[in-house]
């Protein structure tokens, strides 16, 4: 049989965000594979979660466990639903089921997984690296999102020992490289910050800017609790006021909007939401808000044809900056926070204090007339790529110069 890498990941979220982690690892991945005349090793595409598409040509599908908690808890479309126990069987049998005697390497696609508090990642990473550890196959960890450290918490603690297996070789991360390199890893590990991949999504699939007359400003809303959830005092109805009130600054100053979200069913609820609050007609709706997207390229290209965006969602924020249009983020998460540093314009990263319509305008304005310096956009972009060469060059590209049966 051939040689095989498993890339795991969030392919199939609905937040389109997770599912542009996925499609950029993987298209990173294959050219990485060709430039090292590695031709013949098989990718395999494995959902962290279970999930599957309905198509008859996708490997993942769910197990007959699975079915049975349908009635039971409600499972539809992953685990976050599941309780520990079950979350961890599952994740055993996909281990298990893709990671085997001719798999050259375990990679994880992205997104914010190094964390214990909720959605059971941690879980997901211990069975894969358990797995892994076991067969003898290097693991690296690509553009990862970190999400906090607690050294007395035991689902922490689980985390970074599977973190430290040997198997794990190589890990770079999005935002936290101090906690990562100075908390979490203690082997030896690779480490290092590079850009999130959704960052060479233009380069990946570039698109035309389609021109317009005037300025139009993307508006992408967020789910009515994610704000409170994360120990906001901005409830629900906070966020019809911000952002009715936002529209009409808007074109108070004679621009455009349109408002869109990144394709969660909770965020296209907010939008509707909005619409009914703010006492639009079906034509008025029509033709301020866009309809939910449901694939990387239709977001991408709701984005590409805005003049600037503001928005509560950080790959919305990442999309507008890998087409260079200018972003002003709503904060709810230290992550949105450090993506701004990163690329030199925290003063666009707004919080909760200062949302005033007004405010929030200013800032757009300010952006739109900045925007970024290309040349460093660029080589940040790269060096997620970079990082998966060097783990590629280390762990696989040797490996099949010396297999003669390669």
């Amino acid at each position: 049989m051939s040689k095989n890498i498993v890339l795991a990941g969030l392919q199939y979220d609905n937040n389109l965000g997770d599912q542009a982690i996925y499609m950029c690892a993987y298209k990173m991945l294959q050219k990485l594979l060709i430039s090292h005349g590695i031709c013949d090793m098989e990718i395999r595409k494995v959902d962290l979660t279970g999930r599957y598409a309905i198509d008859k040509n996708t490997i993942n599908r769910p197990f007959r466990y699975l079915k049975k908690l349908y009635t039971k808890i409600g499972y539809r479309s992953g685990l976050a639903a599941l309780p520990k126990k079950e979350a961890r069987y599952v994740c055993n049998r996909l281990a298990r089921r893709y990671i085997d005697s001719d798999t050259a390497a375990v990679i994880f696609a992205g997104g914010g997984i190094v964390k214990y508090k909720y959605q059971e990642f941690h879980i997901y990473i211990d069975e894969f690296t358990k797995r892994a550890d076991k067969l003898g196959v290097p693991v690296m960890m690509n553009a990862v999102g970190v999400e906090g450290y607690d050294e007395n918490d035991p689902e922490c603690m689980l985390l970074k020992r599977a973190l430290n297996r040997d198997c794990v070789k190589y890990i770079s991360t999005r935002d936290d490289i101090d906690t990562l390199s100075g908390k979490y890893c203690e082997n030896n590990q690779v480490t290092e910050l590079v850009a999130d991949p959704v960052c060479s999504l233009s380069f990946l699939k570039p698109l035309r800017k389609k021109p317009h007359t005037g300025r139009i400003i993307g508006l992408g809303t967020v789910r009515s609790g994610l704000f409170v959830d994360n120990d906001i005092d901005f409830t629900r109805e906070d966020m019809l006021k911000f952002w009715s009130l936002l529209v009409r600054e808007i074109q108070k100053r004679g621009m455009q909007c349109r408002v869109f979200c990144n394709g969660t069913t909770a965020d296209m609820q907010f939008l509707n939401d909005l619409a009914k609050y703010m006492g639009l007609s079906d034509t008025e709706k029509k033709e301020l808000m866009y309809e939910r997207p449901t694939s990387v390229g239709q977001l991408a290209r709701y984005i590409n044809g805005f003049d600037a965006v503001i928005t509560g969602r950080l790959h919305a924020s990442i999309i507008a900056y890998s087409y260079a249009v200018p972003s002003v983020g709503l904060v709810w998460n230290e992550k949105q926070r450090m993506f701004g540093r990163i690329i030199g314009h925290p003063e666009r990263f707004i919080e909760t204090c200062n949302f005033d319509p007004e405010i929030v305008i200013d800032a757009v304005e300010a952006a739109i007339k900045t925007g970024y310096d290309e040349e460093k956009r660029r080589l940040f972009s790269s060096t997620t790529s970079a990082f998966m060469d060097r783990f590629i060059r280390d762990y696989l590209s040797h490996k099949e110069a010396e297999d003669p049966t390669a």
